[in-house]
C-alpha cells in the first residue's frame, strides 16, 4: 500500500495514504481550543475555527519506505 509523510508541527509521521487523507480531513473539520491566562484574572477559554495549516503531506515510494525501515531510528 502506498505511503505519505505527514508532517504536523515539528513530527513527520508515516502513514498509509488513505489514513493520512482520512486524518487530515478529520483535523480540517476541527476546531481550536485556546486556554489564556491573564495576570491578576482566572483562565478564560476559547474555541474558534481552525484556519492554520493542518500539516503537510508527502508521498513516499515503497522502495523509500523499505530503505528508512531498515536503516531503523537513528543514532543520536
Amino acid at each position: 500500500m502506498s505511503k505519505a509523510i505527514l508532517e504536523i508541527g515539528y513530527t513527520k509521521y508515516v502513514l498509509d495514504l488513505n489514513d493520512a487523507v482520512t486524518l487530515l480531513e478529520k483535523l480540517s473539520a476541527a476546531e481550536v481550543y485556546e486556554e489564556k491566562y491573564v495576570a491578576g484574572s482566572d483562565h478564560t477559554h476559547h474555541i474558534y475555527e481552525n484556519i492554520s495549516n493542518l500539516g503537510v503531506l508527502k508521498l513516499m515510494s515503497d522502495s523509500m519506505y523499505q530503505m528508512a525501515k531498515l536503516a531503523g531510528k537513528p543514532a543520536k
